[in-house]
């Protein structure tokens, strides 16, 4: 996905359970992220970064893209130079869909930005 080359993003270690094949079953996602360039985020950018990767729904033990059908986003404030740390949780999964809330803050603490979004997910057959 040419995205991951202008966003290096970190994912944070506990929640990577879901990449040895023990997903939490939380539906989050924690990242930090900073443009690839060494560029400051700004409105525009800040947008990438309230629609991590990996998906929300890995963590829920569901694999496979979950593309976004819709999203409103808010952006607070300018962000302070450096990473940005996001964090997005599931809040309802059914029918092949599932919402989601996004938070990032700035390298000072600050809540920089926001998001809901709605995504469809592939639920694999058993």
């Amino acid at each position: 996905v040419a995205l991951m080359e202008v966003v290096d993003t970190r994912i944070d270690p506990t929640v990577l359970g879901f990449a040895v094949g023990q997903p939490s079953q939380q539906g989050a996602i924690a990242t930090w992220q900073r443009l690839a360039d060494g560029s400051d985020w700004d409105p525009l950018s800040l947008l990438v970064a309230l629609d991590p990767a990996p998906p929300v729904s890995f963590d829920l033990g569901v694999r496979g893209w979950a593309p976004t059908l819709q999203m409103s986003a808010y952006i607070r404030r300018l962000p302070a130079p450096g990473s940005v740390g996001v964090r997005m949780h599931a809040n309802e999964l059914g029918g092949n869909r599932m919402d989601e809330t996004a938070f990032a803050w700035d390298s000072s603490g600050r809540l920089v930005a926001q998001a809901m979004q709605f995504a469809a997910i592939r639920i694999p057959k058993d």
